[in-house]
């Protein structure tokens, strides 16, 4: 499948028939807010993203521009300023820690009709696990189990966005025990936390439904990742059902409580687990934010699940029990071996120097090169710059000749009409199948579409 493929059918996705999902509808943004998020006070939790994605589909309106709508609605003007000039490639940061996440939550917390707590759909009350800088917490793409999404519409449910799937080392779905997709099914193309479109469980590149099963899927996972998920799950659903929060000494007591429950020295105890002390040492006098991978690895060799070794005020866990790796388990995904390096460096290289005319998405190169987006950011900057340049410039050229013929498709529909002595209303060309209905939804359309009309009624009437 090509780019230009991709492109049409990204355009067509508004139109898919809405035959398995519930919509809400309405005309007013009063009405519609009061949707309530899926899960609450649990540890299936919605994202605040997907929220936003489903307040946008009962809407009828794209991501982009239903935010626009209620930011206009409850932000004074110079608020508007700053917020309406994020770039929609920042939207994944509406789940997290930064001033975009703050905005949104401030934005919807406006709202009188809505009484629950906007923060426990973001990452917001976890602030403390990482640090503001949220360092090897959050994911940078979409994850999502298949099943899940299966069992939503069987309830009758929109398909959404759990938030415990966008933790970064959460890589197993708890309830049916799968590895989350990462992926399409049909073009491989990885999905955006925050679509421009709102139906999250359609590719925005193919429109394939994404619970599709694929041709190769992973099935096999480790024990690690296993153990993983089921903590932070836990950890999870016990803080939205406890109403509980991680201030920032937790670590340091935690480890303190371990340490005197043990009746070792710091340097005993970190020669026992083979954990650097050093890095111990800056989270006991809070020199640094914590890594959240890291607290993870330290939770494991101790095989205590997260949760209670932030939280319980007893480590019930014996020394016996403790496990000794030789190597980290959780954040070991950003090192590369020498000899990998240099081979997707010149692949990399390579692939800049022939310039294609269709340049392919950055995800895309990583998966063709087995490995990750943030893996290429982190290790080739230079050229990860480079590449998302040259991909940006396309796209947005690709998205200006589709608006130019857009508008020629548009005009040419009106004329046909106007020969044949018939008005051009929106009914008539949705009826003869001259236009979408997306695109009559397009306020430069429906600009066009009324001096089309006023200037046929003023010459109707001489």
């Amino acid at each position: 499948m090509t780019q230009n493929d991709k492109f049409t059918i990204k355009h067509e996705l508004r139109n898919i028939p809405h035959s398995h999902v519930r919509i809400t509808k309405g005309h007013e943004l009063g009405s519609l807010l009061p949707i309530k998020p899926y899960g609450l006070k649990s540890g299936d939790v919605e994202a605040l993203s997907s929220y936003f994605c489903r307040l946008a589909e009962a809407d009828s309106e794209r991501t982009q521009p239903y935010r626009r709508k209620i930011t206009r609605k409850y932000f004074t003007e110079d608020e508007q300023k700053s917020f309406l000039k994020v770039h929609p490639k920042s939207a994944p940061s509406i789940n997290g820690c930064s001033k975009i996440g703050k905005d949104h939550v401030r934005l919807l917390s406006r709202v009188k009709e809505i009484d629950w707590s906007i923060e426990s759909l973001t990452f917001q009350p976890l602030i403390n696990l990482s640090g503001p800088s949220e360092r090897g917490l959050k994911r940078s793409n979409l994850a999502w189990c298949k099943q899940c999404w299966i069992e939503d519409i069987a309830a009758n449910r929109t398909p959404y966005v759990r938030l415990v799937w966008l933790f970064q080392n959460s890589q197993i779905c708890v309830h049916h025990n799968k590895v989350l997709s990462n992926y399409c099914p049909a073009c491989g193309e990885s999905q955006s936390i925050s679509a421009p479109f709102p139906r999250q469980w359609i590719c925005h590149w193919c429109a394939t439904e994404l619970f599709k099963p694929a041709h190769r899927e992973r099935s096999k996972f480790s024990k690690e990742e296993e153990w993983a998920s089921r903590s932070i799950y836990r950890l999870l659903q016990r803080m939205l059902e406890s109403d509980l929060s991680i201030e920032p000494d937790n670590y340091k007591k935690a480890i303190l409580r371990v340490l005197e429950t043990t009746n070792m020295r710091l340097e005993t105890f970190c020669y026992r687990i083979q954990v650097e002390m050093n890095s111990l040492k800056k989270i006991i006098d809070q020199s640094t934010n914590p890594h959240f991978p890291s607290i993870l690895d330290l939770c494991y060799r101790l095989n205590i699940p997260i949760d209670q070794f932030i939280f319980d005020n007893d480590i019930l866990h014996s020394e016996a029990s403790w496990r000794s790796a030789p190597q980290t388990a959780f954040y070991s995904q950003n090192r590369l071996t020498d000899k990998k390096k240099l081979a997707i460096q010149v692949k990399l290289t390579e692939y800049i120097r022939n310039n294609p005319a269709q340049p392919s998405r950055v995800g895309t190169i990583a998966q063709q090169l087995n490995t990750t987006k943030p893996i290429l950011k982190y290790h080739f900057p230079a050229e990860y710059d480079e590449l998302s340049r040259r991909f940006d410039l396309w796209e947005k050229n690709e998205f200006h000749q589709q608006h130019i013929e857009r508008l020629e498709k548009i005009s040419n529909a009106m004329f046909g009409l106007v020969r044949k002595s018939i008005f051009p209303t929106h009914r008539k060309l949705i009826d003869l199948d001259l236009v979408i209905p997306s695109d009559l939804r397009r306020e430069d359309v429906l600009e066009l579409l009324r001096a089309f009309q006023k200037i046929y009624s003023d010459l109707s009437m001489k």
